[in-house]
């Protein structure tokens, strides 16, 4: 996937756009998008528009959609001032390039050893936060997280027993 995905919106005449599994019209239909329905396009070829529909790769047809402009796009997470400012002071974060199939609390699990962290995770990766399971080779920014507050206790029935 490049990393030159933009918002668009479904443009239907009168029906329900059709997602599919490949680009054709013969391909099988995953689902149907309404139209005013704003969607994360990766990438345009030959007339198709590849999207993440129900956590997999699939494909709509580019002549029923229109790109968002930047002020029309849905809204973000709210963000307070004390997030924006953690983050403009924060220092250099370390990264993790995703494996196609990795979601928010698994990066956080993985990194951290809980998914307590999606959370952060996702407000230093905004370009990112439409996706549901990554494609493989994102970079993503991890936030710094101080000793301690990423160990995980397990409650005592999820313990090892001896």
């Amino acid at each position: 996937m490049s990393d030159k995905s933009a918002v668009y919106v479904v443009n239907t005449a009168s029906s329900r756009l059709n997602v599919r599994s490949g680009r054709s019209i013969n391909s099988s239909i995953l689902g149907k998008l309404t139209k005013g329905t704003q969607i994360t396009v990766h990438e345009i070829i030959n007339n198709w528009g590849t999207i993440t529909y129900g956590g997999r790769l699939a494909f709509v047809q580019a002549s029923y959609i229109e790109p968002v402009a930047p002020d029309k796009t849905a809204p973000s997470l709210p963000v307070s001032m004390s997030m924006v400012n953690a983050l403009v002071n924060a220092p250099p974060a370390a990264t993790y390039e995703t494996i196609q199939g990795d979601m928010w609390d698994v990066v956080s699990y993985k990194v951290f050893g809980t998914s307590a962290f999606s959370d952060r995770i996702m407000h230093l990766n905004t370009p990112y936060i439409d996706y549901y399971v990554f494609p493989g080779g994102l970079k993503l920014r991890l936030p710094e997280i101080p000793q301690g507050e990423g160990v995980y206790n397990p409650p005592p029935w999820q313990e090892a027993v001896g």
